[in-house]
C-alpha cells in the first residue's frame, strides 16, 4: 500500500510502482520492508519512517539495486519513478552492467547467508532467513 494510498488519496500508477518497489525489497532482502504485526504501525511506517537499507539485511546486495529499491519506496510519489518503463530500463541497466548471471547468484548467495538475528523474525519485526536461494531476473 503505498502513502497516498494510506491518506486515501487519489491513486495512479506511482502507487503501483511503490508496490512494485515493496516487492523488490522483498525479493532482494526477504523481508517486508515495513512490518509489524499491528496494522496501524505499518501505516505509520509507510507514512513516516523510511525502510531499513536493502545492504542493512543483505551486505552482497549491488548498491545500484539497492537505489533503485529506494527510489521506488520514495514516500513523496512527485520522487518516485514516474512510469513502469523507467524503472524497467534502471533494472535492464543493472543486468547488463553486472551481468545477469552474476546478478541472480550474487543474490541468491547473499540470500542463502541472511540469518534471523534473535526471536525477533518469528514476530515478523526482525530479519527472517531467505526462504528461497534462487532469484529469477528473466523478466527483464
Amino acid at each position: 500500500m503505498s502513502p497516498e494510498q494510506v491518506r486515501g488519496e487519489q491513486l495512479d500508477a506511482r502507487a503501483d510502482l511503490f508496490s512494485f518497489g515493496v516487492v523488490l525489497y522483498q525479493m532482494a532482502t526477504g523481508l517486508l520492508p515495513f512490518r509489524s504485526d499491528d496494522p496501524e504501525v505499518i501505516r505509520e511506517a509507510i507514512l513516516n519512517r523510511a525502510p531499513e537499507a536493502p545492504t542493512h539485511w543483505n551486505p552482497k546486495l549491488p548498491a545500484r539495486l539497492e537505489e533503485i529499491i529506494l527510489k521506488a519506496l520514495e514516500k513523496d510519489r512527485r520522487f518516485r519513478y514516474q512510469f513502469a518503463a523507467e524503472i524497467r530500463t534502471d533494472l535492464q541497466r543493472l543486468k547488463r552492467e553486472i551481468g545477469g548471471e552474476q546478478l541472480a547468484s550474487s543474490a541468491a548467495l547473499a540470500l542463502k547467508e541472511l540469518q534471523p538475528a534473535s526471536n525477533q523474525a518469528k514476530s515478523g519485526l526482525g530479519p527472517e532467513p531467505a526462504q528461497s536461494s534462487e532469484l529469477q531476473f528473466s523478466c527483464f
